[in-house]
């Protein structure tokens, strides 16, 4: 009985053995799956060889309207979405005749932001103090990926190059662990790391650090490199690591605000040092020959007083002596 059982597990075990695992991979496509302009190599499921799949455009009907395109497919286990054939034409394509959902065709999106982590602001074109913590955003609908069997994520790679050409592949973060950026998965519509990078690191130099992101998930950034859709090479922005606490460009300007009473020095606004301006005064003279002196280049113009003329008798002087002596000689007669 004994030698029975061992004999059955024995047979049981090879058949296992003789199985082969079925693993899910970026490729396998289920039937109506959304699938990206540029992927290769794809293994449509519900779709026969020599079938053909049929789309229609805005504003038709498959039950009612013609097909705007119909296309035959060779090879449904090694599909590619060409973007000649495909890139505008994006939706829900049919099998056809019988209009069951084949496949939907996305046009890819990708963008990638740093973020400082102490700020809580994106730096990804901007000054980040050295010492700070980033972390990266990625934005794409490439995510949808994860509906695909068994698959969590959408492989996306982020590069970060360095003063002098360095290309980073990992990052360490302020306790010293080590990221990768090759790939980072993505698993949703707007993904966030942990903070990976302490830019307080010794092997980060301070200097301006080159940010970008690409996926190449079944080939699809070689067959289709554009900007904002597989890549952001196109769309490259510049992030610098430096000392201090600025994290924002400034602007210094000269602009002093005087007072009426000029008794202390006035600090200007730029950002490095103070600038003092010392009170100015200004004084008027009065000169014995009546006129008013001002400081060379003043704008007040000089005014001559008149003076008195000496010598002879003014009429004033004249009238009065002459009522004295009327005055003078009524009394006499008197």
């Amino acid at each position: 009985m004994r030698r029975n059982m061992i004999s059955v597990l024995m047979v049981a075990t090879c058949l296992v053995l003789m199985v082969p695992a079925v693993t899910a991979t970026l490729s396998d496509i289920p039937q109506g799956g959304v699938i990206f302009i540029g992927e290769q190599g794809l293994n449509l499921n519900g779709v026969t060889t020599g079938s053909q799949v049929a789309w229609w455009g805005a504003g038709r009907s498959p039950t009612t309207d013609a097909p705007s395109d119909l296309q035959t497919i060779s090879d449904p286990k090694n599909f590619f979405v060409s973007p000649t054939i495909y890139g505008t034409e994006t939706g829900v394509w049919y099998t056809y005749p019988d209009k069951k959902p084949a496949f939907t065709i996305k046009d890819p999106t990708l963008a990638v932001k740093a973020i400082d982590v102490r700020t809580g602001r994106e730096v990804t074109s901007g000054l980040v103090s050295r010492g700070d913590q980033v972390k990266f955003q990625v934005e794409t609908n490439m995510y949808s990926m994860t509906e695909r069997t068994g698959v969590n994520g959408v492989p996306v790679t982020i590069h970060v190059t360095g003063p002098g050409g360095i290309d980073y592949t990992s990052l360490t973060d302020s306790n010293g662990k080590v990221h990768s950026l090759d790939p980072v998965t993505v698993s949703s519509s707007l993904y966030e790391t942990d903070p990976v990078w302490n830019t307080g690191n010794a092997q980060y130099p301070e200097g301006s650090y080159v940010i970008w992101a690409e996926c190449n998930a079944n080939n699809m950034k070689n067959e289709y490199p554009v900007g904002g859709k597989t890549t952001t090479k196109n769309t490259t922005s510049s992030l610098t690591v430096g000392t201090g606490e600025v994290t924002v460009a400034l602007v210094s300007t000269n602009t002093a605000t005087t007072t009426s009473q000029q008794t202390s020095p006035i600090s200007s606004p730029i950002e490095t040092g103070t600038m003092t301006l010392s009170p100015t005064t200004t004084t008027i003279t009065l000169s014995t020959t009546g006129q008013i002196s001002t400081p060379q280049g003043s704008p007040i113009t000089s005014t001559t007083y008149p003076t008195p003329k000496a010598g002879g008798f003014t009429a004033g002087t004249t009238a009065l002596l002459l009522l004295a002596g009327a005055a003078i000689a009524l009394r006499r007669q008197s």
